[in-house]
């Protein structure tokens, strides 16, 4: 179970982190290690899994669940992974660019 106030800050951030931080994995982590990444993610902040939640806080997590599904789709995809590896690396270093922000809302990282 998460915390409502745990909910409330990862919304916050949860546009501004790169799939890879989102998972928190290590930039070009194997393939085995974004399924694992996924599966704990999804155990912890899917909605069905705290069910004492209600209400915005509810619907915060919903967001936070669909991105972490996201960003699983797009690092399981070779193909789609890439852009976003240049990504997460730069997100490493703590400078992602303010262009890039707004592009990761997009399915395939606005690419």
């Amino acid at each position: 179970m998460i915390a409502p106030a745990e909910v409330r800050t990862l919304a916050k951030l949860v546009d501004e982190l790169s799939y890879y931080q989102l998972l928190e994995l290590a930039p070009g982590a194997p393939a085995s290690a974004v399924k694992q990444a996924y599966y704990a993610a999804s155990r912890k902040l899917h909605p069905d899994a705290n069910r004492h939640l209600a209400g915005a806080d509810r619907e915060l997590l919903e967001r936070i669940a669909k991105r972490i599904s996201e960003a699983y789709q797009v690092l399981r995809d070779q193909r789609r992974r890439q852009p976003q590896l240049h990504r997460g690396l730069r997100a490493q270093d703590g400078r992602l660019p303010s262009a890039e922000v707004g592009r990761q809302g997009s399915p395939d990282g606005g690419v």
